[in-house]
């Protein structure tokens, strides 16, 4: 994982020929573990990543996407109060493997409304309740 406490290499990006660069470290040396700032002669910023670590990158910013998106389904879910949260979380989970969708196309509410109105047993009912007490 990449660690911002320890320090990162810079380097002065300069062109010998439209063909050719020279990077010329300032702080540190190129490593795999870290990024590697550079900066050209027109003061434009780049940086340099292995693939391992862009790879790392990428999976952590997946990971969260995921944690992201199971929160928001969760929360969507109990704000319709499910009489069973859990057989609810896996009717959604099923619906999901049904379709085959990206996580980032999905509208966790809307997907739970649909589940609502496909499966109303699952879920607490307010009309129903005040008929049963008024009997």
């Amino acid at each position: 994982m990449l660690d911002f406490n320890q320090s990162f290499a810079s380097a002065q990006l300069k062109q010998i020929d439209s063909r050719t660069l020279n990077i010329e470290f300032v702080d540190g040396e190129l490593s795999r573990d870290r990024p590697c700032f550079l900066s050209d002669e027109k003061n434009q910023e780049y940086v340099i990543l292995s693939a391992d670590l862009l790879q790392q990158i990428l999976q952590n910013m997946k990971q969260a996407q995921e944690e992201r998106f199971a929160i928001s389904l969760e929360k969507d879910i109990a704000n319709l109060m499910p009489l069973d949260f859990d057989d609810v979380l896996s009717v959604a989970k099923s619906k999901l493997q049904e379709l085959n969708l990206d996580i980032a196309q999905v509208d966790t509410q809307h997907l739970a409304k649909t589940i609502k109105q496909e499966y109303p047993n699952l879920f607490f009912n307010f009309d129903d309740y005040f008929r049963r007490n008024n009997d």
